[in-house]
């Protein structure tokens, strides 16, 4: 008599099969939600940098107008805000030494600094300089 074997279906993944795709997975999920990260702190950065170009370059220009008009330049303080960030800035007329204590009189070529801050706690400073409109 012929015995009868019934094989059954083989199809399908085992579990250990299964936990390695599943970690498979998990690791370049991780590495792709990263470097997105990444990628979103860089661009935050360069937006911040890019407005305090563009902040700077202005206030340049505006430097240049006054001293087409032989205006005087003052040292101010102010807050601008642009898009949803905050930027102190603050300007300083650097005068050499020999005016400060009374040796010679003003110079004709002021050198004028321009400090801008992002309005975070952790203050990040950018520093620029001209010399009555013309930046260097």
């Amino acid at each position: 008599m012929k015995q009868l074997s019934i094989k059954g279906s083989q199809a399908g993944y085992t579990i250990l099969e299964s936990i390695v795709a599943l970690f498979i997975f998990s690791c370049i999920t991780a590495a792709i939600l990263r470097a997105m990260g990444t990628a979103d702190r860089i661009h935050s950065r360069a937006s911040v940098v890019m407005n305090v170009s563009r902040i700077a370059e202005n206030e340049f220009e505006h430097i240049r107008q006054k001293a087409s008009f032989s205006e005087e330049i003052e040292d101010c303080t102010w807050v601008m805000i642009s898009g949803a960030r905050e930027y102190q800035i603050e300007r300083k007329v650097l005068l050499p030494d020999s005016v400060k204590f009374g040796i010679s009189e003003k110079p004709s070529l002021l050198e004028i600094e321009l400090n801008i801050k992002t309005g975070k706690a952790n203050q990040q400073a950018y520093r620029f300089r001209t010399l009555q409109g013309y930046s260097w």
